[in-house]
């Protein structure tokens, strides 16, 4: 049987709760106010302490009470050693009440509490009120504090406490002087951790501190209670890569690894951590926020030309294009019952729109050359006829190019771009799908123009486009504002672009005129190959077959 004296809980968020100003981590400019307050005697008997869960505003609130009936009278630092201090220390101070507004809603009962207002403390210099969750109150129990709150007695001090100001009555706010406590820093948080884990003994790496302090969301409660979990989950010690396994996410240098491998379109890289992901089960939420938090970051560091850059070596281009590409799948795990396709999908997107952003730098026009449908081989191979690997295949050599030869010209090619300095001509819903290969666009611009459609051009030069939804992703600000001087420019009829989203796809542009002239290109191209007679024989007298997606002209590049 346990012993009485011996301890049955722990946490170290109670054990490392400040008992001095002086302790308090990044609240620098409110812990300024309350002292100067404090040690000038003009502190007001209305305060309001607004911030996120777990960083610290009951902590003040307990430190302003001790500093009021401290036994050294009225200081700007309790002494922490007096009966006084040390009963508020172990919550034992009957003048300091603390009351939780969300089990104490009603009206009667905020009568009840202010009933008592008027007597003298019973054994301090002041009698402090804690409201916690103030916002939580109804609004009855609101008009019941407005007088007393306006003029309380002087030996009374309210201090109320919320995560949500928005939802205090304005005629409440009026009346109170309100700190707004901020986010603890991570690089306070870990500092903080750091001198915890030092005072207790638990062997740590820097790593781990990082990860939880990040974890934590600018939270120093939270962040000591996933340091508890995490000393119970290392058995007493605090590892990078098991505070990433217990947090459900990855360090960053993987992250990093992942842009590196996109930047060198190292398919099998990409192929692993997204395996990783699926093996670990780690939380695509919290990969995507780190992910952005990282090309941010980068981002920032590429402002700076004398900057020390250790991570991946992306162009400016690609780091934006990422960026939109993470913001949008973060948008998407709100609404997907996958988030794990949704990550899959933002990485393969990032292999897949690279070159655009890299030849939107470069200056280079992005549209390829016109290819067959689900053909993934090197267009500089030629066509070959799949037969059985047989020694007595002689025709098999020479079975390829005099085919491909005699189908080197599709019947219909798509329009050509032309060069810049092409001569302008009048916008017009019949030849949009020409113009457009005509327009001096580049890069993702040129791309999202392709995809495109017209809708109308109205007398006061209000020009409006179309964009099927499975495409709406290529239409971003930036990309919309270049088309729109490019436009200008082509026409002076056009004052003003807008571009509408449609369901269906149902209408002409120049990527659908593009795609039909490479099906024409690649049909005529199967059919010439397939009528040709040492094919013919190859495949009547060799049991030979021909691959769909094969056929290749020799002489494209």
């Amino acid at each position: 049987m346990m012993a009485a004296s011996e301890p049955t809980t722990f946490s170290l968020a109670r054990k490392w709760r400040p008992q001095r100003f002086a302790d308090v981590v990044g609240q620098e400019p409110a812990v300024r106010v309350l002292q100067n307050a404090l040690g000038r005697g003009r502190l007001h008997p209305v305060l309001l302490f607004t911030g996120v869960r777990g960083v610290g505003k009951t902590t003040l609130a307990r430190l302003v009470a001790k500093a009021l009936n401290c036994e050294r009278g009225v200081v700007a630092e309790p002494c922490n050693e007096c009966p006084a201090c040390r009963a508020l220390e172990a919550g034992q101070f009957v003048d300091f009440l603390e009351i939780d507004a969300a089990s104490r809603t009603r009206v009667e009962e905020t009568r009840e509490l202010l009933a008592n207002v008027p007597y003298a403390p019973a054994a301090g210099r002041f009698r402090v009120y804690l409201i916690d969750e103030v916002h939580m109150l109804s609004g009855h129990s609101f008009n019941a504090l407005l007088k007393t709150l306006e003029e309380p007695p002087p030996h009374v001090v309210f201090i109320l406490a919320t995560t949500d100001p928005d939802k205090v009555p304005a005629t409440v706010l009026s009346r109170c002087l309100r700190l707004s406590l901020r986010r603890v820093p991570p690089e306070a948080s870990g500092a903080r951790l750091a001198h915890i884990l030092d005072e207790e003994g638990v062997r740590y790496d820097k790593e781990s501190l990082r990860l939880v302090a990040q974890a934590a969301e600018g939270s120093l409660r939270d962040a000591l209670s996933l340091v508890d979990q995490a000393i119970a989950y290392g058995d007493g010690t605090l590892r990078g890569e098991e505070i990433a396994a217990l947090l459900g996410t990855i360090d960053e240098e993987r992250l990093v690894t992942l842009l590196r491998d996109i930047e060198q379109e190292h398919v099998e890289g990409v192929r692993s951590f997204l395996s990783q992901v699926e093996e670990r089960g780690l939380d695509p939420r919290v990969l995507v926020e780190r992910l952005l938090a990282l090309l941010s970051r980068i981002a920032l560091e590429q402002l700076d030309a004398a900057a020390t850059r250790e991570g991946p070596r992306l162009a400016p281009e690609t780091v934006q294009l990422f960026y939109e590409i993470a913001c949008k799948a973060y948008e998407e795990l709100r609404i997907c019952d996958d988030p794990r396709t949704v990550l899959r999908m933002a990485v393969v997107r990032m292999v897949a729109l690279r070159p655009l952003a890299l030849e939107a730098a470069s200056g280079e026009a992005p549209l390829p050359p016109p290819r067959a449908q689900g053909g993934t081989h090197d267009r500089n191979r030629a066509p070959e006829a799949a037969a059985p690997r047989s020694p007595s295949s002689p025709a098999r050599a020479t079975a390829v190019r005099p085919a491909a030869a005699r189908a080197s010209t599709p019947p219909s090619p798509p329009p050509a771009e032309a060069p810049h300095g092409a001569e302008p001509t009048p916008l017009d819903p019949t030849t949009w799908p020409e113009t457009v290969a005509r327009l001096p666009l580049q890069g993702i611009v040129r791309e999202a123009a392709s995809h495109l459609g017209w809708e109308n051009l109205d007398s006061e030069g209000r020009l409006v486009l179309c964009v099927a939804k499975a495409h709406a992703d290529l239409i971003v600000p930036r990309t919309e504002e270049t088309l729109k001087h490019a436009l200008a420019s082509w026409d002076s009829r056009v004052r003003d672009l807008r571009i509408i989203v449609r369901e269906d796809a149902d209408f002409p542009t120049y990527a659908r005129l593009r795609r039909r002239a490479d099906e024409q290109s690649q049909e005529t191209l199967e059919t010439a190959f397939r009528d040709d007679p040492i094919v013919q024989d190859i495949v009547q007298n060799w049991g030979g077959r021909i691959r769909g997606g094969t056929v290749r002209n020799p002489e494209e590049k």
